[in-house]
């Protein structure tokens, strides 16, 4: 079945692909797992969940994939420099970072058909012009974090 998991992962996005594994399909690392995992050693139960023994662990977060893949993929595009999820001032340091994430996938076709999740719309994230001198928290937008949201569709595809 279609999946989406989405919430604060407290966790930077991983380097930007470069063109090559892109184009090649190849991936050196589980973007996803290398985010839900607790530490080097242990994955966390949502990271077993998610990854599925039988498949490659080569996940690419990105909306480049098609509606067919199985990869995860981001509602946001994570590589946007002006996308942010929190964006603290604390004394002389400043930290504007993406940390919260909406990631889907489609399931696995069965039979005649194969259910397909798309991404439709996303809530936008304020321009930094609509922040106060503090980031956040701030009267406007009184949490450290941002709030992220999808609307999604769901639409099944006949096979062959």
């Amino acid at each position: 079945p279609p999946v989406i998991i989405a919430g604060d992962f407290n966790a930077d996005p991983p380097p930007e692909p470069s063109q090559d594994s892109i184009s090649s399909g190849i991936i050196q690392e589980s973007a996803i797992a290398n985010l839900l995992l607790m530490d080097e050693d242990e994955e966390s139960t949502i990271a077993r969940m998610l990854i599925d023994d039988d498949a490659s662990t080569d996940t690419e977060i990105s909306r480049r994939s098609g509606p067919y893949s199985n990869d995860f993929q981001s509602c946001y595009n994570v590589y946007d420099p002006e996308l942010y999820t929190t964006w603290k001032s604390r004394g002389p340091k400043t930290t504007k970072r993406i940390i919260d994430y909406i990631f889907f996938r489609n399931g696995n076709g069965s039979g005649r058909s194969h259910t397909l999740l798309s991404c439709d719309k996303i809530l936008s994230i304020p321009h930094k012009s609509e922040l106060e001198d503090t980031k956040l928290p701030g009267l406007r937008y009184p949490s450290d974090h941002l709030a992220i949201g999808a609307q999604f569709s769901l639409r099944s595809k006949k096979l062959g």
